[in-house]
This record gives C-alpha cells, sequence and structure tokens, in this order.
C-alpha cells in the first residue's frame, strides 16, 4: 500500500506567506552590524523571529493534512486511471482518524490495534515521550496499549533492550561536589538618557567610567552607537536643516533624517 501526504492549496499559500516572513527576520538578524540596530530594535527583531517560527510550525502542520490512498485491483486495465481515497487529517487526532478511515473505507488493518499487538509480542516497543537519548513512559511487552497518541514514539526493540537492562545509577554520595559555577555573562548592553544641559559630560564619563574598564578585559569588542531624537513643535525651517544634515556629513554622519 503506497499512501501521500498533501497539502490544501489555500493553507499551503499562506505557510509560504509565514515562511517568507521568518526568513525575512531570519536575514534582518544575520545582518545586525550593517543594520546598525539598537538594542530595542534588536530585541524587536529576536522576539518577530520567534513568533514567526512558531507560527511556521502550527501552519505546517495544518497545511499538510491529507492522506492519499491509490488503489487499482489486481485483474485491472493498467490503462485505465487510480482510484483515490482522499483522508482528511485536519481535525482531531491524526492517527486515530486515519487508523478509523483506513478499516472502515479501504479495510486495511488497524493501526491502533497493529501497535498494540507489536508491542505485546515485543516487536517493537512504544514510548509516552523522549529525553535526550532516553525514553519516557517505555512498553514493552505483555502490556496494555489502548491510550496511544500522536505524541509517542515507536521504539526498535533493541534499543528497547539495551533500556530496560541498563545498571541502576549509582547512589550519590552523602557529600557531593559543589555544583560548577554558573557561566560568566559575555555580552553587556547600556542604554541611558542624559540631562540635555550637560550631556556631553556625562557621555564622556559613560565612556571613560564604563566602556575604557570593559575594553581592558582581554578580547574584548566594543560598538557605541549615539542616538539623538529632537523633537520641535513648530518644524524645523529649510536654513537650520540645510546646516545640520551639513554639519552631519562633516562628521562622515550617513544616517540622519527629518521627519
Amino acid at each position: 500500500m503506497l499512501l501521500f501526504i498533501a497539502a490544501d492549496a489555500e493553507k499551503l499559500r499562506i505557510l509560504k506567506n509565514h515562511v517568507r516572513d521568518f526568513l525575512a527576520w531570519t536575514a534582518v538578524l544575520d545582518d545586525v552590524r550593517h543594520l546598525n540596530l539598537d538594542v530595542l530594535q534588536l530585541d524587536d527583531a529576536r522576539g518577530n523571529l520567534k513568533l514567526t517560527a512558531e507560527n511556521v510550525a502550527m501552519k505546517l502542520s495544518q497545511a499538510y493534512g491529507v492522506l492519499i490512498a491509490p488503489e487499482q485491483a489486481r485483474d485491472a486495465d493498467l490503462t485505465l486511471p487510480l482510484s483515490v481515497t482522499m483522508i482528511d487529517c485536519t481535525t482531531g487526532k491524526n492517527i486515530s482518524v486515519a487508523s478509523e478511515k483506513f478499516v472502515r473505507d479501504l479495510k486495511l488493518i488497524d493501526v491502533l490495534d497493529a501497535v498494540s499487538k507489536g508491542v505485546a509480542a515485543k516487536k517493537f516497543a512504544l514510548a509516552e515521550s523522549r529525553d535526550g537519548e532516553k525514553f519516557i513512559g517505555l512498553r514493552f511487552g505483555d502490556v496494555a496499549c489502548n491510550d496511544i497518541s500522536d505524541e509517542n514514539f515507536l521504539v526498535k526493540a533493541e534499543v528497547a533492550k539495551a533500556q530496560l537492562n541498563l545498571p541502576k545509577p549509582p547512589v550519590k554520595p552523602d557529600n557531593p561536589p559543589p555544583p560548577p559555577p554558573p557561566p560568566l555573562p559575555k555580552k553587556f548592553f547600556m542604554s541611558a538618557e542624559f540631562d540635555n544641559t550637560r550631556y556631553g559630560k556625562d557621555i564622556k564619563r559613560c565612556v571613560e567610567e564604563i566602556a575604557t574598564l570593559l575594553m581592558t578585559l582581554p578580547a574584548a569588542e566594543m560598538s557605541i552607537r549615539l542616538t539623538i531624537d529632537v523633537t520641535v513643535p513648530d518644524g524645523v525651517d529649510a536654513e537650520m536643516q540645510g546646516i545640520v544634515a551639513g554639519n552631519c556629513r562633516d562628521q562622515n554622519i550617513t544616517n540622519f533624517r527629518f521627519e
């Protein structure tokens, strides 16, 4: 029996849009240095990347939710088209839905019953979940398997035997060694607002007492950005715009604008 999994056209279109968003935010974070992002913008980018990744995972499971089971009688004319049964597995538990459909419509074996019998005969094992290389809730042998779900794992017989025959962990000593110290932080971020009547002196103190101090550490790298945000209720006239823009260019500042 050959089965195909297919995607719904409309849901696939939605999935592609979410994938584009995910790739866009990935590109932003890959090019942080050239984009000159501040701390807040970097946090927003990371949050958007996490959100789009979650959306892609959810839309992926929703898009590919149709099983296609082509079949053809042995004595049928091979020039005739195959008959196709489409099974919608987008609602409920996919394994349960497919199993019931196969038994009722295609007269195939009951998937859940086959899994239960295989576990009982030690052909393979069933695990509730997985933690690294260890399977949790491992069932192997003559045990009931009536609560199988999509989250379970089928485990090879030899792997199940190896785990079940593992020696018991050693007893912890009365005075265990102290835990290792937590890892040292490797990055420092700072954002501050200054009094606009003495900002020059305050910025100089921050550089001397904070940034310069951190730069004494081995292999330290530093990037300093200055953000100036000026609001003029009556607006900035064309003459002043020209003077400020000229001063920016004299200081080799290219990232500035009036709004």
